[in-house]
């Protein structure tokens, strides 16, 4: 493989410029309450410029390599990094069809997907057992192991969208029909279907740990797949991110951004909290603190970043995008 493969765009200067403006929508809306007349701007001109932005599925930016995918090759190497039980919750509660693309079912319950609680106290379970005991739980699908990385994709480009509508801005269509779009193109991209699931008023479920009763928690995430005209601004929103937040995987990255400036989708809280405090278990980690490394080698430019946290160096201190509107 060449340089010049890296991308399916090859020398297309339409998909590049397209690529252009979607990333520009992404950070655009970064700022959507921190500072919403310059993120309306930004996102209006990503939508009206000559090329546009993203609408098929060719247009997606795939990164092209010769390697495994880290998200399957660590869940299938790794005893406890599986399937999650937030995954488990909403997309079987769903019955979403890209379930089956994103985990394979679990070994010890044969026709389960099952996922793992995150933030337990793994090491130990009620049998006596090591983490071991949730090694055959679900772990990523095969599907997620091809030689291509999807930075961006044309179905978030659909829910930026969405989101704008929902904002007011100028989006070129209305909320609902970008969003279900979104939905379309996520399913187009997994290589699945459904006829049912856009009107769905299925609701996730309540999760059960079999092998530890104190893991169990009700469903936080409550709102059905189906676009509700007369619901208010923010149940129209948390539809609109929990679906992005399911059209991501595996970009987990992206997805935590996400769900630290919406709050969406509702996350189980963790029930082993390390922190002395520092962390709020509801909130979770909000940023990655400076690493050993740089404060040795770079104690100036660590200084620098210190001062404009506008908090300590720590997990609990929001970046400055990071408003917590939702929470």
């Amino acid at each position: 493989m060449t340089k010049a493969d890296f991308s399916k765009y090859g020398g297309s200067y339409s998909k590049w410029v397209k690529f252009a403006n979607s990333l520009r929508l992404r950070l655009a809306m970064r700022l959507a309450v921190k500072a919403p007349a310059v993120a309306k701007e930004q996102a209006e001109k990503s939508i009206s410029q000559k090329y546009g932005v993203m609408l098929t599925k060719d247009d997606s930016f795939v990164f092209l390599s010769d390697f495994t995918n880290p998200v399957y090759g660590n869940s299938n190497s790794y005893e406890d990094i599986n399937m999650s039980a937030d995954m488990e919750s909403i997309l079987v509660g769903y019955n979403d069809p890209r379930l089956s693309k994103y985990f394979a079912v679990s070994v010890k319950y044969p026709g389960e997907y099952k996922g793992i609680r995150t933030g337990i106290v793994l090491p130990v379970a009620p049998d006596g057992a090591t983490k071991a005991a949730r090694k055959d739980f679900s772990k990523v699908g095969e599907a997620i192991n091809v030689k291509e990385t999807v930075f961006l994709s044309t179905a978030e480009v659909f829910f930026l969208r969405a989101e704008g509508a929902l904002r007011g801005w100028n989006m070129g269509s209305d909320v609902q029909s970008l969003y279900e779009a979104g939905i379309t193109a996520s399913f187009e991209q997994f290589g699945v279907s459904s006829s049912t699931y856009k009107t769905s008023t299925a609701l996730p479920k309540a999760y059960v740990d079999p092998l530890d009763a104190t893991n169990n928690v009700a469903a936080v995430n409550n709102v059905t797949v189906a676009w509700e005209a007369g619901a208010s601004n923010e149940v129209k929103l948390q539809k609109i991110i929990t679906q992005k937040w399911i059209a991501g995987f595996p970009d987990g990255q992206e997805a935590w951004t996400e769900w630290r400036r919406t709050g969406y989708p509702k996350l189980f809280p963790i029930t082993n909290n390390t922190s002395n405090g520092v962390i709020s278990s509801q909130l979770g980690v909000r940023r990655v603190n400076f690493v050993a490394s740089e404060i040795a080698g770079n104690k100036d430019g660590v200084a620098t970043g210190i001062a404009k946290l506008g908090g300590p160096d720590n997990g609990a201190t929001r970046l400055w995008w990071d408003t917590g509107v939702n929470f």
